[in-house]
């Protein structure tokens, strides 16, 4: 009724419609002659430009024209639309199907297997169902928090009745309640809080679910993926992916400048997410607060000036192999080690595109391998190995960005202590656990596994059956 009403307030009257008609009648009639096809000048007082032969237009490369710029923004949508799924996803794993088929069908068009009109529409019907998505918490009368952990607990298994699904649908409710609590500052980098966080989900869970939908391994299953959603979601600092939209926003112009210790009180969640993402920003942001970090609050140039150490390592190329000059796994391999090395440890940076000897090399050899042939396509392509060798919730602790040094793009590749043992896959092998030891990554042995996870995860209980 609302936009009936805008509608009749905006719809010119009859007078105004007869007037503009006159108006277009003495534009054509100033404009086009009779007895030929063409059109000059009509504006007053301005001498006419010379005739345009309508049949000497090329309406075929006209046609060429717009079809790119409809080519460039359907790829613009295309890479929102994947933008909104990873955020979406972040707040519910069970999306990530819905990423793995966007990025699919934007590999599909750049492999040139769909053309431009099929590809929107395609495009437009997954932007549907993300929509559909992301108003189910409203329809279910649940905050994003609440239904995630209920679709972890419903999806892919147990098929529920209605009953059996609102009782579900409580204990998720109560669980996220009784975990509020817990989730204290640090709460990922001490062992007794994250024992006590996995202790209140198998509780909760325990007292509140139907024993016959949930047998003891569909169970532990879902105690597992509720806890590494927990992990991968809530901040040690009371911050969530639940907080605004998860995504990154730009500082005010100025506003880094003015920053100062006593502006402390007036930093905003908006600038605490643009310092976990941004790496430049923080460490501009750490030096005028006087804090010593590390790599991560480096920037590239002062990475570079020192060579690779327990927390910065350089690759010149993350998939070609300069030596064989042809593709290679291994380079792919090396990527994997390094960052699980990392998670293992202490975290880290690794730099995508400098030497081992700190020349600056770019991905040029590497873009060729990615599609689209860019940045953007080589940070897809990383993001997608890395949750192929390590997982999503490993994968989440980890920032990828483009960055340009000597007139060259470069990766930096910033990767947070993981708060979970990770183990990787590589291309030889199934299941590797990789530590950082001074200014390399190794393989850790299997005697000594039980030894360094009691060591750096004490009170866990981790074994060597850890996944």
């Amino acid at each position: 009724m609302l936009a009936e009403r805008i509608a009749d307030v905006a719809r010119p009257t009859g007078a105004e419609l007869t007037e503009l008609a006159d108006a277009v009648d003495a534009l054509l009639d100033r404009s086009v002659g009779a007895e030929e096809y063409v059109i000059r000048a009509a504006a007053e007082g301005i001498e006419p430009d010379p005739l345009i032969d309508l049949s000497q237009i090329d309406f075929d490369a006209l046609s060429a024209r717009f079809a790119g710029r409809k080519r460039t923004e359907t790829e613009r949508l295309a890479a929102l639309l994947r933008e909104r799924a990873v955020g979406a996803a972040r707040r519910n794993p069970t999306r990530y199907d819905l990423v793995e088929r966007i990025e699919e069908l934007i590999a599909a068009y750049n492999a040139g297997s769909l053309n431009i009109d099929e590809y929107l529409r395609r495009l437009m019907t997954l932007s549907l169902e993300l929509s559909t998505q992301e108003r189910r918490a409203v329809v279910a009368d649940m905050t994003e928090a609440e239904l995630a952990i209920f679709d972890l607990l419903t999806q892919p298994e147990p098929v529920l009745d209605d009953a059996d699904r609102e009782v579900v649908k409580a204990s998720a409710k109560r669980l996220l309640a009784h975990l509020h609590d817990k989730l204290v500052l640090d709460w990922r980098r001490r062992a007794a809080p994250m024992a006590d966080v996995r202790t209140a989900i198998r509780d909760v869970l325990d007292a509140d679910l139907p024993a016959d939908p949930y047998p003891p391994e569909v169970f532990d299953a879902k105690v597992r993926s509720i806890f590494d959603h927990i992990v991968s979601a809530y901040g040690d600092d009371g911050t969530s992916v639940y907080d605004g939209d998860g995504v990154a926003t730009a500082a005010p112009a100025g506003g880094l400048a003015t920053l100062a210790v006593q502006d402390l009180d007036t930093i905003t969640a908006g600038v605490v997410e643009r310092i976990k993402a941004d790496a430049e920003f923080a460490s501009r942001v750490a030096a005028q607060l006087g804090v010593t970090g590390g790599a991560a609050l480096r920037t590239v140039a002062e990475l570079i000036e020192n060579d690779e150490d327990f927390a910065v390592e350089f690759k010149s190329t993350a998939r070609w192999d300069i030596n064989e000059a042809k593709p290679n796994k291994a380079m792919e391999d090396a990527v994997v080690k390094t960052v699980a090395g990392f998670l293992n440890t202490d975290g880290g940076t690794l730099l995508i595109g400098i030497d081992p000897d700190r020349v600056v090399l770019g991905l040029g050899q590497d873009y060729p391998l990615v599609k689209p042939a860019n940045g953007d396509g080589f940070v897809n392509w990383l993001t997608t190995h890395l949750i192929n060798a390590l997982g999503h919730a490993a994968v989440m602790r980890t920032r990828a960005r483009i960055a340009v040094h000597d007139g060259r793009d470069i990766c930096r590749l910033d990767v947070a202590r993981s708060s979970l043992p990770v183990r990787a896959k590589t291309s030889t092998k199934d299941t590797v656990f990789f530590v950082r030891m001074n200014s390399s990554t190794r393989e850790l042995p299997d005697a000594e596994l039980d030894e360094y996870l009691a060591d750096h995860w004490p009170g866990a209980g981790w074994t060597q059956s850890v996944s």
